[in-house]
């Protein structure tokens, strides 16, 4: 093994579009004075993204990255009935 083969092993791949968008909605949350709680948060009844809470601790904020090519419909579509639930029980046993 040579050296490049031997140092390729600790490159970071690069972002996906995912983390990428993660790591943009921290900043943004952070600066507005929101805590965020964790990110990637996962239990057998599924994953959080990224969870936040409001500067005056009222509320939880969810953020659920996708990717896409700005044609589609609105990112709110994604999230249906179904899929508010079960990120309302996440975060209640997450926070």
């Amino acid at each position: 093994m040579g050296l490049t083969d031997w140092l390729s092993r600790f490159r970071r791949r690069p972002a996906s579009t995912g983390e990428r968008g993660e790591a943009d909605a921290a900043i943004y949350l952070r600066q507005q004075g929101y805590r965020v709680l964790g990110t990637n948060l996962r239990s057998r009844r599924g994953e959080i993204d990224l969870l936040a809470l409001t500067p005056d601790e009222t509320m939880v904020v969810i953020v659920e990255v996708k990717a896409g090519t700005g044609s589609g419909p609105p990112p709110e579509v994604h999230v249906n009935a179904r899929k508010q639930k079960q990120l309302v029980t996440l975060a209640c046993g997450l926070a």
